[in-house]
C-alpha cells in the first residue's frame, strides 16, 4: 500500500530467548523507529527452563515514533521454571524530545539534521558489537 508522501508499513517481530542450561546469560537490545503511518509490534519471550538455575537474562525494547500517525506496541514476557534466576524486561515508546531538538536547533542545525542526529543517537546503543562498516552503513541510511 502506498500513500503519496508518507510511508505506510506494518512489521511484526517475535523473539524467543531460551535458557535451557545452568548459568547462561542473555541480553536482547531492540530499537525501532516508526515514521509516517508505519506501525509495528514486538513480542519477546525470555524463557528459563527447569535446568536454567543461575540464568541472567534481560530484554529491552525501545521505540521512537517520528510520525504523527506512527504506532508501536511492545509485549515483553517472562516464563521462568527455575530458581535462583535474574530475569527482567523493559519497554519504552516515545517521541523525539522537544528539549533535545531545541538544543540542537539553537546551535544552528536545521530541523531535519537535528532529527537525524537524534535518531542516529537513539539507534547507536543497539549497534554495539556490529562491525564498523556495517554500523556506518546502517546509520547513513537513517539520514
Amino acid at each position: 500500500m502506498a500513500v503519496v508522501g508518507q510511508l505506510v508499513s506494518q512489521a511484526s517481530f517475535n523473539i524467543c530467548l531460551q535458557h535451557l542450561a545452568r548459568q547462561t546469560t542473555g541480553r536482547i537490545n531492540s530499537r525501532r523507529v516508526q515514521q509516517d503511518k508505519s506501525n509495528s509490534i514486538l513480542t519477546g519471550l525470555l524463557y528459563v527452563g527447569e535446568q536454567g538455575t543461575g540464568t541472567n537474562t534481560y530484554l529491552s525494547d525501545k521505540v521512537l515514533l517520528l510520525g504523527e500517525f506512527s504506532q508501536a506496541k511492545s509485549d515483553p514476557q517472562l516464563e521462568i521454571l527455575a530458581c535462583d534466576v535474574k530475569a527482567s524486561h523493559g519497554a519504552t515508546i516515545g517521541k523525539i524530545s522537544e528539549a533535545e531538538l531545541f538544543y540542537l536547533r539553537s546551535r544552528g542545525l536545521s530541523k531535519a539534521l537535528a532529527e537525524t542526529i537524534l535518531v542516529q543517537s537513539f539507534l547507536t546503543p543497539a549497534l554495539i558489537g556490529v562491525p564498523l562498516k556495517i554500523r556506518e552503513k546502517l546509520l547513513h541510511e537513517v539520514s
